[in-house]
């Protein structure tokens, strides 16, 4: 964001790159600044598409995702290979549980540019409709095109995950190879945790330590609340109390604010 302010600052009548920058603003939640970087854009060029797609975004903050798809489809009549249109079209088709015409919106991406956020809206909207074949068939074509990428790899683990039979230790398989590929993958930690819960609770003989283990790896690199509250589930689904206890605390120290966290607590002191 800093980048974005001083670029404004040095030239406010450029509006390249201004469509990410709102974009930004807007996952910050931060309504009075969009609304004023949006007033700014359009008085300086209304003829471009990040001054429709910063109205968009200002009109999704406050909830009003219907003006914000036609916005958005006002920025695509100015641009209609505009790549930031288009996945912001598919996310907003998705928030309106509209999800063939997501697919529509990320297709449309997919076909100007096949980088990783054409594939993982194109895999999140056919999950949704639910069409798990075309979801891994996507998923593996990312990772056929990124073999690095941690996320490449998290995608195809995260649609293995809903597949039947033996999906789930795929999936988990899928987790620790993105782990591999790229330590820093919180993402993944989090999945390969959550699958870990999920079979906990279908086979309560299931083995939580290795999740135990990499989330404690990962925390060293992301001390954040939502981290630490995974390990304190970790921890009180495998007994461990005075250690779930622990992470929830420090969660709550973090975050003092975070729901999730006191939740927990709250359920660990009447045990």
């Amino acid at each position: 964001i800093i980048m974005f302010q001083k670029a404004r600052a040095a030239d406010m009548k450029n509006l390249e790159g201004m469509d990410i920058y709102a974009s930004l603003i807007r996952y910050q939640e931060d309504q009075t600044r969009l609304n004023s970087l949006t007033k700014e854009l359009l008085d300086v060029n209304d003829k471009r598409p990040e001054a429709w797609i910063a109205v968009a975004l200002f009109c999704d903050l406050k909830g009003d995702r219907l003006s914000a798809v036609q916005f958005v489809d006002k920025a695509l009549e100015l641009d209609p290979n505009h790549l930031t249109a288009h996945h912001f079209k598919g996310q907003l088709h998705l928030r309106l549980q509209q999800p063939e015409q997501s697919v529509q919106s990320y297709y449309r991406a997919y076909s100007i540019r096949r980088d990783f956020n054409a594939y993982h809206g194109l895999v999140n909207a056919y999950l949704k409709i639910p069409k798990v074949g075309e979801a891994l068939r996507t998923a593996k074509e990312a990772l056929s095109l990124m073999p690095k990428d941690a996320r490449a790899m998290l995608l195809v683990g995260r649609v293995l995950s809903q597949t039947p039979g033996d999906g789930r230790k795929k999936a988990i398989k899928a987790y620790a190879k993105a782990l591999k590929l790229d330590a820093l993958c919180y993402e993944a930690a989090i999945a390969f945790a959550d699958l870990h819960l999920l079979q906990h609770q279908q086979n309560p003989h299931t083995d939580l330590q290795p999740a135990i283990g990499v989330m404690t790896q990962s925390l060293q690199h992301h001390n954040k609340d939502f981290m630490h509250c995974k390990l304190g589930e970790l921890h009180t689904t495998a007994m461990n109390y005075p250690d779930a206890l622990t992470h929830f605390h420090r969660a709550l120290s973090l975050n003092s604010e975070f729901e999730p966290a006191r939740q927990a607590l709250e359920r660990l002191e009447k045990l």
